[in-house]
C-alpha cells in the first residue's frame, strides 16, 4: 500500500515537472519526459551498434575520462633516464640559447661606456638644430 502511494506521488511529481518544463497545457503534452529520455537512450544504443568503432569508443569513454583527470596526471612520473634523454634531445637548442645569452650579457655593459654617456645631451642639440633648419 505504501509502495503504491509512493509511486503515485512520484508520478504526480513527474507530471508537475513535465507541465513546468514542456507546457502548462496538459493537452499539448504528447510524451512524458521519461519516455523522451528512454527514446534518446534507445537511439544512442542503435547508433552505437551500427557503428562498431563508435560502440567501442562509447564503452571505453569512462576509461578515457580517467586518463584526463588531474589525479592521473599527478601519478605520471618520468624516470631520471627519460628526463636525461629529453634534455639531451634539446642539447643543440640549449647551447644556441646559451650563446645568445652570452652575447646579450656582453651588450649589457655597452650603454655605460664613456662613449655613450653624452648621448642625451647630443640628441637635444641635434633636435634643436634640426628644428631651426625646418
Amino acid at each position: 500500500m505504501a509502495v503504491n502511494a509512493g509511486i503515485a506521488m512520484l508520478e504526480e511529481r513527474i507530471k508537475v515537472l513535465e507541465r513546468r518544463i514542456i507546457s502548462t497545457n496538459p493537452d499539448k503534452i504528447k510524451t512524458s519526459c521519461t519516455d523522451a529520455l528512454t527514446q534518446v537512450k534507445q537511439d544512442l544504443n542503435k547508433i552505437a551498434t551500427r557503428y562498431s568503432k563508435l560502440g567501442v569508443l562509447w564503452k571505453r569513454l569512462n576509461e578515457l575520462q580517467d586518463y584526463l583527470t588531474p589525479e592521473f596526471l599527478e601519478k605520471l612520473t618520468l624516470t631520471d633516464q627519460s628526463k636525461a634523454d629529453i634534455i639531451l634531445a634539446g642539447e643543440q637548442q640549449l647551447t644556441a640559447t646559451a650563446e645568445q645569452f652570452q652575447t646579450l650579457e656582453q651588450f649589457k655593459n655597452i650603454p655605460s661606456e664613456a662613449t655613450f654617456k653624452g648621448i642625451t645631451d647630443q640628441s637635444l642639440l641635434i633636435n634643436n638644430l634640426a628644428s631651426s633648419y625646418i
